[in-house]
């Protein structure tokens, strides 16, 4: 989503995290102090030692931190002795348990140094290991970040492995939901593209990012704090000795990865300049920096994303710059607690209950109290990347339509950054989607050419149709199944109407209406049919199924199907359960 700068919940939501007080050391051009310094909680571990001449300041920065945080040198601290050990770390052996996503205190190391590691167990065509390794906040603070990286089983090249840098999805705030504890990578769609990458010879490496899975906060969808976590996370494999890798990198973001993978490459050759960075790959990326986005998200089915936003906004800069009330009303603010609690997709379908108004105050203004759009001055979309970019995105993803990468596209192609697009049809909003052939197919024709030193090629002034909808455009990339409502479509639409190609498509001033393509009809009974009509319920007769297919749940077997189809999740989940190859719209997260 924008370029939100988003922590992890307030003091009171910081999961047993030990917090200093906010202590701005100067103003910056935009008046926001820097990001609260978070306190690891010590451990037991190995004593470190501080050496003065090894002082180091950050090469970049956020624009909105104070003044002196490009130039302050902090302390590189590193063990009394450099143990011996197979990987390439700092302190060996790894903690036990839970005690692997606690840092040692002071936090050892410079960017991209391995903190410990530890092996975690085969997989096809590889072994998989966690990292703890040195990244950096956005205003130069050190940060132990923790990771998942896979190594490929055949013998190293002998130029070495190329890096391929995975940034994910949101998962939700608290830290037991970060991938490398809930074992993200293994599941189905995400562990068939990592074997295919392994296949391929390519280490691949996966950041929490900060404040996910170690203590702290987390910015979510803050590209400048997850763009260096990407780019340290690179470098960690680098470093990690059982990889043999070289510098080669191309770095991928998921959802709000893609807001990631974006900022690390518009930064990388001042921050990372050792990394060799010659590609990006957005497979169903938030490259999203567009000023309707907020309220779009508020009213639709999403809309706890909003409340993740705001809340995060204030942990970061601040009461007194982005105040919840801002955004969110007292009864919203009365709700935040949940966020401490639940991963994402339940932290989502707990504010669904909610109408927007019950959440939020419109018009939306993302603007801090003394006038500073942060979206504005920290987003993506500043200059042009180190390398080229291919964006392979669903053609009917409700989440980021692709209004919203078009215009990113537009934006960038202004900028001379080399940009490509390959529209997925049929692709769920889901990792699902890594484990189609059609996105294999379109990553590895990227990589290869990248690879081989081919020349880029873009599609700046000739972005591909959207297949069915004609020509690409941001009004023409906006459908219908983001809504919650037709009355929902239809205050969207009246607010954005140069966004209405898509939602009122027989241009009868009615947004998502029964004789529009896509067109939303509410059924009565709290369902909403996305083809026009309401559907039967019942397990009726299998006379209407094509080819003979029986009905489970009431629908034909065999054929895909959205959640509109069913009448109630009983329904849909016995179906799903009957047609399991066909289940990836029912069931887009894989749960």
């Amino acid at each position: 989503m924008k370029n939100w700068i988003l922590a992890i919940i307030l003091l009171s939501l910081c999961f047993g995290c030990e917090q200093s007080p906010t202590t701005p050391t100067s103003t910056s051009t935009a008046q926001t102090p820097a990001p609260t310094t978070q306190t690891p909680a010590p451990t037991t571990q190995t004593p470190t030692t501080v050496l003065d001449e090894s002082q180091i300041s950050s090469n970049w920065v956020s624009p909105l931190c104070s003044e002196d945080a490009l130039t302050v040198k902090r302390l590189t601290h590193l063990p009394d002795t450099k143990s011996e050990n197979p990987w390439g770390a700092l302190i060996h052996p790894a903690p036990e348990g839970d005690d692997f996503w606690i840092p040692p205190n002071p936090i050892p190391g410079k960017p991209g140094d391995i903190i410990w590691a530890r092996y975690e167990g085969e997989l096809d065509g590889g072994e998989a290991y966690l990292l703890l390794y040195n990244s950096e906040s956005v205003c130069n603070e050190p940060r132990a970040v923790s990771a998942w990286i896979a190594i490929p089983n055949q013998p190293a090249p002998s130029a070495g492995r190329p890096i391929l840098s995975w940034g994910h999805e949101t998962l939700g705030a608290a830290d037991h939901c970060a991938p490398s504890r809930t074992g993200y990578m293994n599941q189905q769609g995400v562990s068939t593209m990592v074997s295919e990458l392994l296949k391929k010879d390519f280490v691949v490496v996966a950041s929490d990012y900060e404040g996910h899975g170690t203590p702290g906060m987390h910015p979510w969808a803050e590209s400048a704090a997850q763009g260096k976590n990407l780019l340290d996370a690179a470098r960690a494999a680098r470093n990690f000795v059982p990889g043999e890798t070289n510098n080669t990198t191309f770095i991928t973001g998921f959802s709000v990865g893609g807001h990631a993978m974006s900022r690390a490459n518009e930064i990388g050759d001042v921050y990372a300049p050792d990394l060799e960075i010659i590609g990006i790959v957005g497979m169903l990326a938030g490259v999203v920096n567009s000023d309707w986005v907020p309220e779009l998200v508020m009213r639709s089915n999403i809309r706890g994303y909003m409340v993740l936003a705001a809340v995060v906004d204030e942990a970061v800069w601040g009461e007194e710059l982005a105040p919840l009330k801002n955004t969110l009303t007292d009864f919203a603010i009365s709700k935040i607690g949940v966020l401490e609690e639940l991963c994402w997709q339940e932290a989502l379908a707990y504010y669904r209950q909610f109408e927007a108004e019950e959440l939020f105050h419109f018009p939306y203004n993302p603007e801090f109290t003394n006038g500073v759009d942060p979206s504005v001055v920290d987003a993506i979309g500043q200059r042009a990347g180190v390398a080229p970019v291919i964006i392979i995105h669903p053609l009917d993803d409700p989440v980021i339509p692709p209004s919203a990468v078009i215009e990113y596209v537009e934006k960038v192609c202004k900028l001379g950054q080399d940009i490509l697009i390959d529209w997925q049809e049929d692709m769920p909003h889901s990792v699902a989607m890594f484990g189609y052939e059609e996105t294999i197919e379109a990553l590895f024709g990227f990589l290869d050419s990248r690879l081989a030193g081919e020349p880029p090629q873009t599609h700046c002034g000739n972005i591909p149709d959207l297949p069915g909808r004609g020509k690409a455009t941001v009004g023409s990339g906006m459908f219908c199944a983001g809504f919650a409502s037709q009355e929902v479509a239809q205050i969207f639409f009246d607010t954005n109407p140069r966004l209405g190609g898509g939602l009122d498509t027989n241009n009868d001033g009615i947004a998502c209406g029964d004789q529009d393509s896509g067109g939303l009809k509410d059924c009565g009974d709290g369902r909403l049919d996305l083809e026009h009509r309401c559907r039967s319920t019942g397990n009726t007769s299998n006379s209407d199924c094509e080819g003979g297919q029986e009905k489970t749940g009431g629908q034909c077997n065999g054929i895909l199907h959205t959640c509109g189809a069913f009448g109630t999740q009983v329904d849909a989940q016995s179906w799903m359960e009957a047609n399991i190859d066909f289940a990836e719209k029912i069931d887009t997260n894989s749960d």
